[in-house]
């Protein structure tokens, strides 16, 4: 008989075991399978609500970045902060962030309770089915808040505008004068590097090879300028500033250097335009945006202070260059002539490095010559008259 009630206890232990077990089971996939949905829900809400933000941006709000008045409005500091996607960006991922750790600590609640270290069903429950109902308001108001900035933006470009208007005139004629050169320079850069994108087969290998050796040729003799330069400074230490005039001097002869070999290969290649004129054309160029720009982007605070009829005539001569020189790149019409076969390649490439070679010795003299008289001006500068 005791054996029968221990059987009946150990049997009755059992199926309440299994009978908890299959009902805690069951409740887990029940909460697994509406935080699913939960977070499907949520996420797609949030998704169409940014890209609902995103498309007032594009079609409000970027037109009006893209202005010149804009732009003169940011040099005037009527608008100190400028609003751009990114403001959206940082504010659209601090929200996903904040639902997507709240799914995960309700995912861990959840994962708990299927261990039986969470014994509440219910409770668990109503806090998943509020888990959307917490973040619908979060994402309105996440709506709200960019398309009233936008707005709010809107309303102030238009009023300064307004009330500004002569000023905010002459700063984006201004603009758009220095403006104009840069945009024109950058196109005519984008024409010659088009050059060597429509070059076929064994005409881009070729071009390739007289690239490299150019390449090549110019770290040899940057190399060997450097080592000339670190000699006779080492030699000379005494005498001030040595270093800063060889150092100046090498990349003067270097860049001189990769000019000239770029213009032959130019030649070889039938590109027709003046490699001298294209070097003014980039010096001036560069000039202008040292005056008025910060890296790339144009500093409202010398147009304000720096701009003149001087700069309007610079600006002038500039655009006419560049003019000029698009009606000598005669790009659309480059090929290779049918002679230049591979043969006549590898004598081209080798009659390329012995012209090379003899214009680098000719200027490795030259910066021989630059360095003795460098160091002579200096030792009587400095050194002779105060060694009485």
């Amino acid at each position: 008989m005791k054996k029968i009630w221990l059987l009946w206890l150990v049997l009755t232990y059992i199926l309440v075991f299994w009978f908890s077990t299959t009902h805690a089971v069951d409740n887990s996939s029940t909460l697994y399978t509406l935080l699913d949905w939960q977070k499907t829900s949520i996420l797609n809400y949030f998704n169409q609500t940014s890209n609902n933000v995103y498309d007032k941006y594009n079609k409000i709000w970027k037109p009006v970045v893209d202005t010149i008045v804009y732009k003169s409005l940011i040099c005037l500091w009527a608008i100190t902060t400028p609003f751009d996607v990114t403001v959206i960006d940082t504010a659209k991922e601090t929200l996903r962030k904040n639902i997507l750790e709240d799914y995960i600590s309700l995912d861990g609640k959840v994962k708990r309770f299927e261990l039986w270290l969470l014994s509440d069903f219910t409770w668990l429950r109503n806090e998943i089915v509020a888990f959307s109902g917490e973040y619908i308001p979060q994402i309105n108001q996440f709506q709200t808040n960019q398309l009233q900035l936008i707005s709010w933006l809107i309303q102030t470009v238009k009023d300064y505008t307004s009330q500004n208007s002569e000023i905010i005139n002459k700063i984006s004629a201004n603009i758009i004068k220095i403006q104009w050169p840069i945009d024109l320079f950058n196109d005519m850069n984008s024409d010659i590097e088009d050059f060597e994108s429509s070059l076929n087969g064994s005409q881009k290998d070729f071009y390739n090879k007289l690239n490299n050796t150019k390449i090549v040729s110019a770290n040899l003799f940057n190399s060997n300028l450097q080592n000339l330069t670190d000699k006779f400074v080492k030699r000379y230490k005494k005498l001030p500033w040595l270093q800063d005039y060889l150092l100046w001097q090498k990349d003067f002869h270097v860049n001189k250097f990769n000019d000239y070999a770029q213009s032959e290969i130019n030649k070889l290649f039938w590109v027709t335009y003046n490699q001298e004129k294209y070097t003014q054309i980039s010096s001036s160029v560069q000039e202008l945006k040292s005056q008025f720009y910060n890296w790339d982007n144009i500093n409202c605070t010398k147009i304000l202070n720096n701009y003149s009829d001087i700069i309007d005539r610079k600006i002038s001569n500039i655009t006419n260059d560049i003019l000029l020189f698009n009606s000598w790149l005669n790009i659309s019409n480059v090929s290779i002539s049918s002679w230049l076969s591979i043969s006549s390649q590898n004598s081209a490439l080798s009659a390329m490095k012995s012209l090379y070679i003899q214009y680098l010795n000719l200027n490795l003299q030259n910066f021989r010559g630059f360095v003795y008289q460098t160091i002579d001006e200096l030792y009587q500068k400095y050194i002779a008259k105060n060694s009485w």
